[in-house]
């Protein structure tokens, strides 16, 4: 792939997660890629998980996810790539703008104001960081 092919690859990476709220991710054990609500935030797609959010199992786990972003206007395919996973902790200089960005855009929290501190105490947050278009799989080379 050439610089000029892998920017704008990048790019629209970038502006499909950035313009959707939700990301398939393809996980350890999935037959099938599983929906996540995120927020984009500082080029990185932030997902919470775990405890009584939703339930993204293996991907703690994982450095890098099979991602794929779909045209909120069509339903198409828009995207599909691999991305960087790195969970950050409570204790991380970044959790908090993260979980602020992830709690302003979060509708009918169930804890209201609250919501962060059981975010800290239960749940995963995860930042996918897009990396390089995924490589087909054998049903779409045909082989």
């Amino acid at each position: 792939m050439s610089q000029t092919e892998a920017a704008a690859w990048t790019a629209l990476a970038h502006e499909g997660l950035r313009t959707s709220s939700v990301v398939w991710l393809t996980l350890p054990g999935s037959r099938q890629p599983r929906i996540a609500w995120h927020v984009w935030h500082d080029d990185a797609a932030l997902v919470i998980h775990g405890g009584s959010e939703q339930q993204l199992p293996g991907l703690d786990q994982l450095q890098r996810v099979e991602f794929c972003v779909r045209s909120s206007h069509s339903g198409a395919l828009l995207v599909r790539g691999i991305a960087s996973a790195h969970t950050l902790s409570a204790s991380d200089p970044g959790w908090a703008a993260a979980a602020a960005a992830l709690h302003a855009h979060r509708q009918s929290p169930p804890d209201g104001g609250l919501q962060p501190s059981r975010w800290a105490a239960q749940c995963t947050l995860t930042c996918l960081v897009p990396l390089a278009p995924a490589l087909p799989s054998p049903a779409q080379t045909g082989r």
